[in-house]
């Protein structure tokens, strides 16, 4: 008897067999989707607004999570954003490329100067499985961005998180259903 695989047939073995490689991996790490309530920041404690995981072709990506002072999602939609917010983003897997997604690189090539992008993206490169990119706004202060648990930029201005914040809620997401779950949580 002899089997012919066809090219769709080939499709979902493959992606059977990378479903059942991210379920074993992520209970061989010790994968846990929780995420803290709130946060410690600077004297202040933050809650959690929304959190939701990136994927791409059955791959989970990272693990967003927004905090803020604000008592609504919505107050942090706005271009001008009055309150504390921080934004978690932690790695879930090894498989990074050694650059920022397209998006992420023209949101931050359009706000960092020459020097910090370069930062920014050197930085990048070296995030594995289970690093936090971590992006810290206070008003009247600013932005500071930590990477791996080191302040890694410090931007004066407000217009990052705004930025920021619209590349995951805002009109045009990153990944809708991120966007979505982020809304929903």
């Amino acid at each position: 008897m002899e089997y012919k695989i066809t090219l769709s047939s080939k499709t979902i073995i493959m992606s059977v067999a990378l479903i059942l490689l991210q379920t074993f991996s992520l209970q061989t790490l010790g994968y846990d989707s929780n995420i803290p309530d709130d946060l410690d920041l600077e004297d202040e404690i933050l809650q959690l607004l929304g959190g939701g995981i990136r994927n791409e072709y059955f791959v989970d990506i990272y693990h967003v999570s927004l905090y803020s002072d604000a008592k609504s999602i919505e107050e942090i939609q706005r271009a001008d954003i009055s309150h504390h917010v921080a934004i978690r983003i932690k790695i879930l897997t090894d498989i990074l490329p050694d650059t920022p997604p397209p998006y992420w690189m023209n949101l931050f090539c359009e706000i960092l100067n020459q020097k910090q992008f370069e930062l920014f993206t050197d930085s990048y490169s070296k995030l594995n499985n289970g690093d936090v990119l971590a992006i810290n706004y206070i008003p009247g202060k600013g932005t500071d961005i930590f990477m791996k648990k080191k302040k890694l930029l410090v931007i004066k201005e407000n217009y990052l998180i705004a930025a920021v914040v619209k590349s995951f809620i805002g009109a045009n997401p990153v990944s809708d259903d991120l966007k979505d779950s982020i809304l929903k949580s």
